[in-house]
């Protein structure tokens, strides 16, 4: 047959990720999805809903536990996908998939049947990038849903929390459009956009309440208030942009990954947590400004290394932020002299401040990098806005 004319898209793909308490309505959302619709029924819920869609549904399959087999799942996809017409793969939920391998890997920790206590989670690893490979490859639209619950902290202190990992969720990033949340406020429901690749996220696009009961026509809400007015330019520009503050440890980890400065996602998210842990940035904008320079600087130092100096690929990084499969005693080579640091700015921000800073730290110009960060003249910049102050006085206290 002959190729297709490309024709441009008013609006993205809807590769869309749901989050929300159990009984928010977000199988209920899913209904509204452009039809027909696949549901990869894993909650073994969504019977429940289908008298909500004039959509036909199709299951995945008759055999329940069908739905929770990754490997069953992809191998149900690639047999009878082709050809079918199907607009919506709906996958609800991660949790009822991803839980139960995180469960099997703790017992097999806790009963000591694993050497290597990291490599038990390979299976969760592997497990979200054949879920994503295999339901992202129809070039159809996906409704990614898991749960939130409520739990303590470490203090006792009551949060909310995914239930899915961070990692699973910056795992998942890649594969999105958009990530909204179901929000409750007294008898009302509504969906808030908590982040957008080109696009509005929230506060820029507002809370959309479910004027229905059943979220009829809010998909087609959420596209207009998160696209609608942006040129192709101004998308292209929010897609490349610094964030001003991450929203969760998740974004951040995937931004940090997405630029190219970490060679595995395992990578990023222990060099962002080892950043958090030293430093204790007191709020998001510091854990952004910190993480921003922390990924900048990893890339000036790549570009500026000459190819010729530079160890067996992954030795140092697996020193000090080891892979699942990778013991964490090698020895890392004598470490060559460190290119200088980016050179800042005229108009300096925070990015460009803790940028410089980490620059010279990493060269051991900072000897006393930590007490320094609490110093009054960078709380003074927190408060003002002038980093440019905060910069001259930092050259201050270079040593060499």
């Amino acid at each position: 047959m002959p190729f297709k004319k490309m024709e441009p898209l008013k609006y993205p793909p809807r590769l869309w990720a749901l989050v929300g308490f159990p009984g928010s309505g977000k199988s209920t959302f899913a209904t509204q999805m452009r039809g027909p619709l696949l549901a990869i029924d894993a909650d073994q819920r969504f019977g429940e809903v289908l008298g909500l869609t004039g959509q036909p549904v199709y299951a995945l399959s008759a055999v329940a536990v069908d739905n929770t087999d990754p490997e069953r799942v992809a191998q149900l996809l690639e047999e009878n996908m082709p050809g079918s017409g199907i607009k919506t793969i709906v996958v609800d939920s991660l949790t009822t998939i991803i839980a139960p391998l995180v469960t099997k890997a703790v017992i097999d920790n806790d009963a000591g049947r694993n050497k290597n206590k990291m490599a038990a989670f390979k299976d969760k690893a592997l497990t979200m990038r054949l879920l994503q490979d295999s339901a992202t490859k129809w070039g159809c639209d996906v409704l990614w849903i898991y749960h939130l619950q409520e739990g303590r902290d470490a203090q006792a202190n009551q949060q909310t929390a995914a239930t899915i990992s961070r990692t699973e969720r910056a795992r998942l990033l890649r594969s999105l459009n958009l990530k909204l949340e179901v929000v409750q406020e007294d008898a009302r429901r509504g969906i808030k956009v908590t982040w957008a690749r080109r696009g509005r996220a929230y506060p820029a696009a507002p809370v959309l309440w479910d004027e229905t009961g059943t979220w009829a026509g809010m998909p087609e809400k959420i596209e207009a208030a998160v696209y609608d007015g942006l040129s192709q330019q101004e998308r292209d520009a929010i897609e490349q942009q610094v964030p001003a503050t991450f929203k969760t440890d998740e974004d951040a980890i995937a931004w940090g990954f997405e630029q190219g400065a970490f060679q595995a996602l395992q990578h990023a998210r222990n060099a962002y947590d080892k950043l958090k842990a030293e430093l204790h940035p007191q709020n998001a904008e510091e854990v952004t400004a910190l993480w921003v320079a922390n990924v900048e600087y990893r890339l000036a130092e790549a570009q500026e290394a000459d190819p010729a100096d530079e160890p067996a690929p992954g030795a140092v990084l697996d020193e000090f932020f080891p892979r699942e499969d990778t013991p964490a005693t090698n020895t890392p080579p004598t470490p060559k002299t460190a290119p200088e640091p980016p050179t800042p700015s005229k108009a300096t921000d925070s990015t460009a401040f803790w940028t410089q800073f980490y620059a010279m730290k990493a060269q051991g110009k900072l000897p006393n990098a930590d007490r320094l960060k609490t110093a009054p003249e960078i709380k003074a910049a927190q408060a003002s806005g002038d980093w440019e102050t905060a910069m001259k006085w930092l050259r201050t206290q270079v040593r060499d």
